[in-house]
């Protein structure tokens, strides 16, 4: 019984790698049925862990720097009885937001 109390509860988890395989961040998110939707906002984890602040504390988590524009990889495994079992894995790129990339629409009679 006190085994199951320390178990951790199963989780997926994803991991997202830059193009020189360095693992850039770790996500992770419920199992249950259904379809569910676990989303990396394109930033590298927080440099270091969130002091401690009251339970009702309206303020934010700490961000990572945003991730540089390129190749990335992320692989999603199950954690389950204390070990991962990958499922897949998938490239992309991740590109600038136009806002950044220069590609904001001009009037070509200016």
């Amino acid at each position: 019984m006190r085994v199951e109390e320390r178990e951790e509860v199963p989780a997926a988890v994803l991991t997202v790698r830059d193009a020189s395989g360095a693992v850039v961040r770790r996500l992770t998110g419920p199992v249950k049925a259904g379809f569910t939707r676990i989303a990396w906002d394109l930033r590298y984890a927080a440099p270091q862990l969130a002091g401690p602040r009251a339970p009702d504390s309206d303020a934010e988590d700490p961000e990572g720097p945003v991730a540089a524009p390129g190749t990335y990889s992320v692989s999603l495994a199950l954690r389950q009885g204390g070990e991962l079992k990958e499922i897949g894995s998938q490239t992309f790129e991740a590109e600038p937001p136009a806002s950044l990339a220069g590609t904001t629409s001009r009037d070509p009679a200016t």
